[in-house]
């Protein structure tokens, strides 16, 4: 269905002065009710009753171009979200996703919606999605002997493959994605989405993913438009497809059924060169069962530098330039706070040398979400975290404080949070209110971004389960380093009492300022200083337990554990042992 659109009235300037401090509602069921209660419909004739009377979710400033075709753009900057109607909440919402033009001129804090946000419109129902979905999934991984039906792809217990997006399993529960089918059935853009504008053909990709019953679904989804006003729903005919699972490093063929990702395009640090009729772009993804019956929920955290997604938009492992933590920044290790929900990436500058990261913001509960007894996730209140990625060192690292974190009962969360200076230039982070009533609205918060730089953390922690060997890092500008490891041997991971297992661990100190292609083409400074003269001896893994108990595959003994001080922008840590076996360690690097 075509959709009006409201032509541009004269511009004022808004000379309200918004502080760096406060919380303020952008999008709320209740107070912009008028705002949301517009029925449309989708593509395939199904009648959307309104725009997100029952919950809304995951707002989203997007920025566009200022011109199109040489003719300026009315409106550059547009805001999306996920609304569910009347009668649903976040228990069981029917999330389909919205837009609107935003009138920066307009806006002031705490503006109800209809004063800066014109020309509100469907952007993809989720019945539309589920349908594209299935009939996708239903092609790519059908049944050997029975037909498809309703996007179950797999036949118990012989694993479906396909050339291009690989193999779900090699048994167990078969992927499904039946319950995008009907609101009856649950159907629900109840993940993340991120639009991506295009500017090598002037279109939009619409990224999104789907809450997943296993681990063995594929969870993220893509649209293409290139009407970049999206002034009628999306359709079948622009549906691109799932991105195949994500191999960021070593875990990647089983990476495919978590719904938390987040991607910014081009990449904003341009790592690798610009290449004509190519656009580059930065992911973080979260992923990682606690156990064997549970889906993904972010055990693990990788990140990575794609090259191009606009000749393929699906193909990401085939561009991967970069990627850090190839076993995953291990959340589970050390302490660290589980993501429930990946935010935006941005560039931040990083300790006292030139070098910048990528940051991600996530929320993350207080409290580990699993209980003894049940594999059930528990929601406790949140805060909101941050996580960053050295393209140079190709490492992602946690910081120590929250940014934000719930203030009672009537905020517990902070869904899907999001750095920006959009609508009224001043910085500030959106999320998603989340209450015990089942209630969401859209919120803001203005903060001194000198908060988001590593150098605000009382300490930043390197995690990664198992790390590589040899793990190379960024100081972030920190002056000094403790670090407790973990070791075990593969091939089979069991304790040997041996001296050829103990070990010698190699600190190397690597001074310089430099870039990533200072590393990947040997170009800049960064051998100027190199210190590899530093040694640890480690001791050898026991055979039994303090109790006398065999000592198992799940349980590592600490190994090593040391400190250094006044170091350089960069360390190296090369741990060896007279056995010929691969070390795998694990544990933290705390610096401070």
């Amino acid at each position: 269905m075509s959709q009006s659109y409201v032509s541009r009235f004269v511009f004022t300037q808004n000379y309200a002065v918004a502080p760096v401090s406060g919380r303020f509602i952008l999008l709320d069921p209740v107070r912009d009710a008028d705002f949301l209660n517009k029925p449309t419909t989708d593509a395939l004739g199904n009648t959307i009753p309104d725009m997100g009377l029952g919950v809304v979710d995951n707002g989203v400033f997007f920025y566009t171009s200022q011109t199109l075709n040489g003719v300026t753009r009315p409106y550059p900057v547009k805001f999306f979200w996920l609304g569910s109607p009347a009668g649903t909440n976040d228990a069981n919402d029917n999330f389909s996703i919205f837009m609107a033009d935003v009138d920066e001129s307009a806006f002031k804090p705490g503006a109800p919606a209809s004063e800066w946000l014109l020309n509100p419109r469907l952007v993809l129902s989720t019945l539309q999605a589920g349908k594209d979905i299935i009939n996708w999934f239903d092609a790519n991984y059908p049944y050997k002997s029975v037909p498809p039906s309703g996007g179950v792809g797999q036949e118990t217990p012989n694993g479906q493959s396909n050339s291009t997006y690989g193999t779900l399993t090699t048994g167990g529960s078969p992927g499904n994605v039946s319950r995008m089918a009907s609101l009856s059935t649950g159907s629900s853009i109840d993940g993340q989405f991120w639009p991506i504008y295009d500017y090598v053909d002037n279109s939009i990709l619409l990224y999104f993913s789907i809450k997943t019953p296993n681990y063995n679904t594929l969870a993220i989804y893509c649209y293409k438009t290139t009407d970049t006003e999206i002034r009628s729903p999306l359709t079948s005919s622009q549906f691109l497809g799932g991105i195949p699972p994500i191999n960021l490093g070593g875990l990647g063929l089983t990476n495919i059924s978590s719904h938390r990702f987040s991607i910014i395009s081009p990449d904003p640090l341009v790592t690798t060169p610009r290449v004509a009729g190519q656009q580059s772009a930065v992911l973080f993804y979260a992923f990682g069962a606690f156990d064997a019956s549970t889906p993904d929920h972010a055990r693990w955290i990788q990140a990575g530098v794609v090259s191009d997604i606009h000749t393929n938009p699906l193909n990401w492992n085939g561009n991967l330039t970069l990627s850090a933590s190839e076993h995953g920044g291990g959340t589970d290790v050390s302490g660290q706070y589980y993501p429930d929900k990946l935010g935006s990436i941005f560039v931040v500058p990083q300790g006292n040398t030139t070098s910048a990261c990528y940051a991600c913001l996530y929320n993350a509960t207080t409290d580990r979400d699993i209980r003894n007894g049940s594999n059930a996730l528990v929601i406790n209140a949140m805060q909101i975290r941050i996580c960053y990625f050295h393209p140079a060192a190709n490492v992602v690292a946690f910081g120590s404080d929250p940014i934000s974190f719930a203030s009672g009962v009537g905020t517990i969360g902070h869904c899907r949070p999001q750095f920006t200076t959009y609508p009224d230039g001043v910085p500030k982070i959106i999320y998603n209110d989340f209450a015990f009533d089942q209630s969401l609205k859209t919120v803001m918060e203005y903060i001194d971004p000198q908060v988001l730089r590593p150098e605000h953390h009382k300490k930043i922690y390197i995690t990664e389960d198992p790390f590589p060997n040899p793990l190379f890092f960024s100081t972030f500008g920190r002056k000094k380093l403790f670090a407790r490891l973990y070791l075990a041997f593969e091939p089979t991971w069991s304790p040997q009492n041996d001296p050829q297992y103990a070990v010698v661990v190699q600190i190397s100190e690597i001074d310089g300022n430099y870039d990533v292609d200072a590393m990947t083409a040997g170009l800049g400074s960064f051998l100027d200083a190199n210190d590899v003269g530093t040694l640890v001896l480690g001791t050898q893994q026991p055979t039994v337990t303090l109790t006398g108990g065999n000592v198992g595959r799940m349980f590592s003994y600490k190994q090593v554990e040391f400190s250094a001080e006044d170091l350089p922008a960069y360390v190296g840590i090369l741990i060896r042992a007279q056995s010929t076996s691969n070390v795998g360690p694990y544990g933290v690097i705390v610096l401070e």
